[in-house]
């Protein structure tokens, strides 16, 4: 049997919530999110909104701990006769499980999620910097179409 047989995948529960910002600040090397706590005044604050805002936040849990995260945004449009587009977001995969089958199954399932929700296409942006990740998400079809541009909001 394979790690990613034994992989649950489920919607995020508060109490993962410090795990998940242990997982975002080991896959970072710098940034807001580095020291980040489950404990600091923003997180309820952020936590509302994101249960309110249609979000799917997933966690993969093995052995009865979370050892990796996304985030799926589905979102309506008016193009293909309206149908919905979705978005992955913080593809993260504790580094001792890299590999095993964890992050695969974590984006089928948010590809699932999407198709049910009637989306035509689910979009990512894999950052240069994680150009380790680019044949993970190759082996999983995504094709490179384009180039993506970017600007932080908070920093101006």
């Amino acid at each position: 049997m394979s790690t990613s047989d034994s992989v649950e995948i489920r919607p995020v529960e508060r109490g993962d919530v410090s795990t998940i910002l242990n997982l975002y600040g080991d896959a970072l090397e710098s940034g807001s999110d580095r020291d980040s706590s489950a404990n600091e005044p923003w997180v309820d604050s952020a936590w509302d909104r994101m249960m309110r805002s249609g979000q799917h936040l997933l966690v993969a849990v093995l052995g009865g701990q979370v050892v990796g995260t996304v985030t799926l945004i589905i979102q309506p449009t008016l193009r293909h006769r309206g149908a919905a587009m979705a978005e992955l977001e913080n593809v993260v995969v504790d580094s001792n499980h890299r590999g095993h089958g964890v992050g695969s199954k974590l984006v089928q399932h948010a590809l699932d999620v999407a198709r049910k929700a009637g989306a035509y296409k689910l979009h990512l942006i894999s950052d240069v910097a994680t150009s380790d990740a680019y044949p993970f998400y190759e082996g999983l079809e995504f094709v490179h179409t384009g180039r993506g541009y970017k600007r932080y909001l908070l920093d101006e």
